[in-house]
């Protein structure tokens, strides 16, 4: 099932799951606070992945805080000085601890962090840039924390006739198949997202 990141459609799978007793649910939950208790108390099995839960069950993540330390330091490393970090909303664990990884790196380096939390809609990531190039200081760089987010951010960047890597720095998370396509080709923090499905 696809929840599109919509927690009523979630619900409603998860109701599902638990009425037709299923051999088991893995599931990348929409947010940390998801309602699973109709599969726990139902005893089928279930397993968290890219995301974690509140409740204690069993989770496969990738290392979301030190990726995002990792794609920090790496623009600092190239040069650009006022990265910004353009993230999901607060309620999803891993793009919350990828904000952290990059807000650490911020203090440890004296520097004032930049957080937009947008949502998951399609032009989220076009109209973030819109509003942080809009006016002020804008940030020389960006660090984003999903592939479509990436996407979007880089739409909004071409309508500027912004060039990455020339006026703004970019680093992604995701390996996506457009990432070595685009020019430059984009660095990305992979997430090693087959190795965590067989997990």
């Amino acid at each position: 099932c696809n929840t599109d990141e919509n927690q009523g459609k979630e619900d409603r799978y998860l109701e599902v799951a638990a009425q037709e007793r299923v051999a088991g649910v893995i599931l990348a939950p929409r947010a940390s606070d998801s309602d699973v208790s109709g599969l726990l108390s139902s005893k089928i099995p279930l397993v968290a992945v890219d995301r974690q839960l509140d409740q204690p069950v069993d989770f496969v993540t990738a290392a979301s805080f030190e990726g995002a330390v990792m794609a920090t330091e790496h623009l600092l490393r190239q040069g650009w000085q006022r990265p910004a970090c353009i993230t999901r909303p607060a309620d999803t664990a891993t793009t919350e601890q990828r904000r952290l990884g990059y807000e650490d790196v911020m203090r440890r380096h004296g520097l004032p962090a930049e957080v937009r939390h947008v949502p998951f809609h399609t032009d989220s990531g076009l109209l973030v840039i819109d509003e942080l190039f809009g006016a002020g200081r804008p940030p020389d760089s960006l660090v984003t924390v999903d592939s479509m987010l990436t996407l979007g951010v880089m739409t909004g960047l071409k309508r500027r006739r912004l060039k990455i890597g020339r006026d703004v720095g970019l680093i992604g998370f995701d390996d996506a198949v457009w990432a070595q396509a685009v020019e430059p080709p984009l660095s990305v923090i992979a997430q090693p997202a087959y190795e965590m499905g067989v997990a």
